[in-house]
């Protein structure tokens, strides 16, 4: 268990020709083994560079360390389609962010329970922020 912010960079950046890893709709999955170095409790960056095709309603996981339907862990995705949304114990927070395959979008999420920050940022630009809420620690799958 870690007390203290921690930095978790996924870049989808295994290039092919320079062309990066597809997130198309029904894309393929990179998936990490469960580990407790993953179960962050009261701080989480997560970014990652996205260029994504057109994408369903429900949009595609970027970064997911969460149970689904739930609020536990954290989840970073382009929930509603190509939108950008941060889920965690404090609920979620979302940008109608417009993702498309026309460049590269640096995104990132954090949330920080002691500083109380759960926030978006697109291309380095703060874009959306929730203050309100308990901000408790985040929970984790076992």
């Amino acid at each position: 268990m870690h007390d203290t912010s921690v930095v978790l960079v996924c870049c989808m950046l295994l290039a092919v020709a320079a062309e990066g890893y597809p997130l198309p709709p029904q894309g393929p999955v990179l998936e990490s083994p469960s580990d407790p170095a993953l179960d962050l409790r009261a701080a989480v960056t997560l970014e990652a560079w996205v260029r994504a095709q057109p994408q369903p309603q429900a949009g595609a996981r970027l970064i997911d360390r969460h149970e689904s339907g739930t609020n536990n862990g954290y989840l970073l995705d382009t929930h509603p389609g190509n939108s950008l949304r941060l889920i965690t114990s404090n609920g979620a927070v979302s940008y109608a962010a417009g993702l498309d395959a026309s460049r590269w979008w640096h995104v990132v999420g954090v949330y920080d329970a002691a500083a109380r920050v759960q926030k978006l940022y697109v291309d380095g630009q703060e874009v959306a922020a929730k203050t309100d809420g308990e901000f408790p620690q985040l929970t984790v799958r076992d």
